[in-house]
């Protein structure tokens, strides 16, 4: 579908059903488009009105994603000089809206920049505006602030470098915070102690590294206490990062493709909570986590546990066996 026809389906209907359609059906074609500034502009506008009719959200919450797609607006339509080589002004607006109401889309893609993309996904949904303004503010001086945390990219981030792994408005506000140095020298990911640290710089209270480095060598009750942990804080609305292997990850998302009504909305996000997957457990002797996912729902009962986790572009809400996710689990990261 051409982006004039997405337009044209979008434009003047814009109500909540629409939204899932955008998300669900439209999700994975999203990020190959390239509008031009009018369209950009347009697409905005419906999408403006289409929050705007959101009534059963949060009415704070509804009137900051207004106010922050105006200003990305405002931008479209005079964007001045990009500090980033490569990156289209236009495309990086419309790529910035839609994250603006969908935070689950900002992603990683073909770069290890999981623990960068936990943290921002967290930031959108809690505030905003504030997302908003560090993503714009980077594009126009080169530099943002991540609440409290001002991030200045690397000359490989702003010079093009990464263009081609991530969508134009990741490469901004993903990659400005995530890739530098001392990360891509280990493996293009964040240390648990990278993570803390960005949190406690920008002013996340009591942020703290809860992880094992060697979840083979601890005891399954310890994992499991850690976990309870986690769903405690989860359901309390803090900030929790699981750590996991990657292949439960990878199989939640192969479940959700098998097991998918077909609907916009199941598409979108990601089916009940309370359905069942089943999965293998992990080989005890070759446990290790590679993955950081950020949770908003985590609950731990007696054999399962039910939880909603963002990753990969992906909503995923499952129930697993307890004791087949403990061993793809090694602990989490947390602030509140």
């Amino acid at each position: 579908m051409s982006f004039a026809i997405l337009l044209n389906t979008f434009r003047g209907m814009a109500t909540p059903a629409d939204l899932d359609y955008l998300f669900g059906t439209m999700r994975s074609q999203l990020d190959s488009y390239t509008p031009t500034q009018q369209e950009t502009h347009e697409f905005i506008g419906s999408f403006i009105q289409a929050i705007g009719n959101e009534m059963n959200k949060d009415a704070n919450k509804r009137q900051e994603r207004i106010q922050a797609l105006g200003s990305i607006r405002v931008y479209n339509g005079a964007p001045g000089e990009v500090k980033f080589k490569g990156i289209n002004p236009h495309v990086f607006a419309f790529q910035l809206a839609l994250r603006v109401r969908e935070p689950s889309l900002i992603d990683q893609d073909q770069v290890g920049l999981c623990g960068a993309n936990s943290v921002l996904i967290f930031f959108a949904k809690h505030d905003p505006k504030g997302f908003a303004k560090y993503a714009l503010d980077l594009m126009k001086s080169g530099k943002g602030s991540f609440k409290d945390l001002l991030v200045n990219p690397t000359w490989s981030v702003t010079g093009g470098n990464w263009n081609s792994k991530m969508a134009a408005a990741d490469v901004v506000t993903m990659g400005s915070l995530g890739i530098y140095f001392i990360d891509k020298l280990l493996g293009e990911g964040a240390i648990p102690s990278t993570i803390v640290s960005w949190l406690t710089q920008a002013g996340f209270p009591k942020a703290a590294d809860k992880s094992f480095d060697f979840p083979f060598g601890w005891r399954i009750e310890a994992l499991e206490a850690n976990l309870r942990e986690a769903a405690q804080d989860a359901q309390a609305g803090k900030l929790v990062i699981i750590a996991t292997n990657g292949k439960i990850v990878n199989a939640m998302a192969q479940t959700k493709a098998l097991v998918s009504t077909g609907t916009p909305q199941d598409a979108r996000k990601g089916g009940d909570y309370n359905r069942f997957m089943p999965i293998s457990e992990n080989d005890q002797w070759v446990r290790s986590t590679n993955h950081w996912t950020v949770v908003s729902k985590l609950e731990v009962e007696d054999k399962f546990v039910k939880v909603k986790l963002y990753s990969w572009k992906e909503v995923l809400s499952f129930s697993v066996a307890k004791d087949k996710f403990l061993s793809y689990y090694g602990g989490h990261v947390t602030s509140g």
